[in-house]
């Protein structure tokens, strides 16, 4: 039960922010308003575009895929233009694509949010900003980021409007680094908290009426595990740290105009604290997979690594393969392993427990991150 509460909340609390923005998405008030007489000026021949783009230069008509009319103009030292569509899920649709087309080349410098995205193209110095409003795109470019919004603002087809608030400008990039401020207090504080919840849900307490010993009598209680018939090793590190090592696989061996190589290694690292007498635990996965192919020149590297906690895990793998042993050529098994993480833990736990000590994983050993 503690486990499914633990990832009940693991997962709350990524989708809980998530949920709530994409709420407050839905609930805000639109920054602009839509100008229906200007819309319906936008469909007539030049001579009625009076109204729209009123301090723009050089305006003129440009098409886009779907949309029933569209104006551009020459303004502050850079561009602004308007599409418009039959409806607004015609404009959804053209907007993303749009959008994207908008901001080729700005590589990284590019942020998104529902209804907008904004741009910077660096090599050009241009920033621009796309913007849905109802029925309407609404496409400011210049080298002027801060002019943008003023310039749709003074597009002619839409109006500020009044009953706007926080939530209307909540994506806009005024508040990107408030937003960015935030995700990164939210985030360091859930490492805390996903730290303490993980020990909760997976802490094996101390075996009932048994008194403690001191830190040296568990550090070799736990080395004596070595004399045992375990498949893994307790070994002291600097730090005070000891490491539980089961090397899973090590091997070499030679495929069809191949050469591989696999490195398999999980590890259970321990960190005693006498004072409380808690005996901190942090799994540890490593995997190394490399190998050269000689038809095609080419060689790859694959792994993976890992650190926290690990509830359950079982693996199996077996893989055959050329070996050269005594002087000759031979097609044979080079690996096969079996694992059972509770086979490295429960040697491990049975003697901190009875030892009256309390085996607590954590998903990060740092006590700054709630270890």
């Amino acid at each position: 039960m503690k486990v499914f509460l633990a990832f009940l909340y693991f997962f709350g609390s990524i989708l809980l922010p998530v949920g709530l923005l994409l709420l407050l998405a839905i609930i805000a008030p639109p920054r602009f308003l839509l100008d229906e007489e200007a819309l319906k000026a936008m469909q007539g021949p030049p001579g009625s575009w009076r109204g729209i783009l009123p301090q723009a230069r050089a305006k003129a008509s440009f098409s886009c895929a779907g949309a029933l009319a569209g104006i551009s103009g020459q303004q502050e030292g850079g561009t602004i233009r308007v599409l418009l569509f039959e409806g607004e899920k015609g404009a959804r649709e053209a907007f993303e694509k749009y959008s994207e087309q908008a901001a080729q080349g700005s590589g990284v410098h590019q942020s998104k949010g529902p209804g907008y995205h904004a741009y910077g193209i660096e090599e050009k110095g241009i920033h621009g900003r796309v913007e849905l409003v109802g029925r309407l795109i609404l496409h400011a470019e210049g080298p002027d980021p801060g002019l943008l919004e003023s310039m749709m603002a003074a597009s002619g087809v839409v109006r500020r409007n009044p009953k706007a608030n926080w939530m209307s400008n909540m994506f806009s990039l005024a508040y990107l680094p408030y937003m960015i401020m935030g995700f990164l207090l939210y985030s360091g504080l859930q490492l805390r908290i996903w730290n303490r919840v993980g020990s909760w849900a997976a802490a094996v307490a101390a075996r009932p009426g048994v008194e403690p010993v001191g830190e040296s009598e568990l550090r070799r209680r736990l080395l004596a595990i070595n004399q045992e018939d375990v498949p893994f090793q307790v070994v002291e590190k600097r730090g005070g740290k000891l490491e539980a090592t089961w090397r899973l696989a090590d091997a070499k061996w030679a495929g069809i105009m191949s050469l591989n190589k696999v490195s398999e290694l999980r590890v259970i690292q321990l960190r005693p604290c006498e004072e409380r007498k808690v005996c901190r635990a942090l799994d540890i996965g490593k995997s190394v997979r490399a190998t050269a192919d000689g038809l095609e020149m080419g060689f790859s590297l694959s792994g993976f690594f890992f650190r926290g906690i690990i509830f359950g895990q079982w693996e199996y793998e077996i893989q055959y393969g050329f070996t050269f042993r005594e002087g000759k050529l031979r097609f044979e098994k080079v690996y096969e392993y079996k694992f059972n993480h509770d086979e490295l833990k429960k040697p491990i736990v049975e003697v901190i427990t009875s030892s009256g000590w309390e085996y607590r994983p954590v998903l990060f050993i740092s006590k700054l991150l709630g270890g």
